[in-house]
């Protein structure tokens, strides 16, 4: 057997990983597992993970050998956080930060209370893919570093600047004295989104899947927007929703640059 894989249950990286499934624990020792070779790649193409395990059928697949550990098949499903682990996950660093710290002219995302694992990661990544500079995630949102959550952003945590645990009124406030404007997605908002300029310092609160913005919020908005929709639907699903209006947001902001 070779004596450089990893066996026992006991082992601190082993420990560690399995004490990563927890919220918990991932905001005491502030690290996520990323998981899946295609996510692990992207990631540690823009950020070097503290360490990556791997099954032993992985074994000398991984961009960084030298911080690569070797843990037995069985024991790898065990700290895996998928029913058919591909074998290899990647444990980094919380990459959050400040809002004010990357808060710029440019299109700002909030979401408000989100509470669907998938909603997170899939907002999050049409947002890198959408150019916002930054996503602010309230505290009542799903946690940004869960399995789901990391997953449904397919690798892209690492492609925009982001904020957890936010408050609502600390988060607009400072907005606002940064020269933004902040508009809520609502289905009785004034205006359509494709009405809207959404050009500028712009930034837009996506509400709870189920109650939407909440009142509290909206009054502390400059205004809100809605989507028009067909067939008698009354709403869209949190991240379609948020999607349509960054990429509206992204349409405008290329139609700028054009003329400009």
């Amino acid at each position: 057997m070779d004596n450089n894989v990893i066996t026992s249950a006991a082992n601190k990286f082993v420990r560690e990983c399995s004490a990563l499934k927890s919220r918990k624990n991932r905001r005491a020792l502030r690290k996520f597992i990323v998981e899946g070779e295609r996510f692990v790649m992207t990631a540690a193409a823009v950020c070097p993970p503290e360490y990556i395990m791997v099954s032993e059928t992985y074994a000398g697949r991984t961009p960084d050998p030298a911080s690569t550990r070797v843990v037995r098949g069985a024991l790898f499903k065990e700290i895996s956080g998928t029913e058919t682990p591909q074998g290899i996950l990647a444990v980094f660093r919380f990459i959050d930060t400040s809002a004010a710290d990357f808060i710029a002219d440019g299109f700002v995302l909030i979401l408000e209370n989100l509470r669907d694992p998938g909603n997170i990661g899939a907002a999050i990544r049409t947002a890198a893919a959408a150019g916002v500079c930054g996503v602010i995630v309230s505290r009542g949102c799903a946690d940004v570093y869960g399995e789901k959550e990391v997953r449904a952003s397919a690798g892209t945590l690492f492609g925009v600047p982001f904020a957890i645990d936010a408050e609502i009124p600390e988060t607009t406030a400072l907005l606002k004295d940064r020269g933004y404007r902040v508009i809520a997605a609502a289905a009785d908002g004034a205006a359509p989104a494709f009405a809207e300029d959404l050009t500028g310092a712009v930034a837009v609160v996506i509400g709870n899947e189920a109650n939407g913005v909440t009142q509290e919020t909206r009054a502390l908005c400059d205004g809100a927007i809605r989507l028009p929709m067909a067939g008698g639907v009354e709403s869209l699903n949190a991240a379609v929703a948020a999607g349509i209006i960054m990429y509206e947001a992204f349409r405008q902001r290329m139609v700028m640059d054009e003329i400009g």
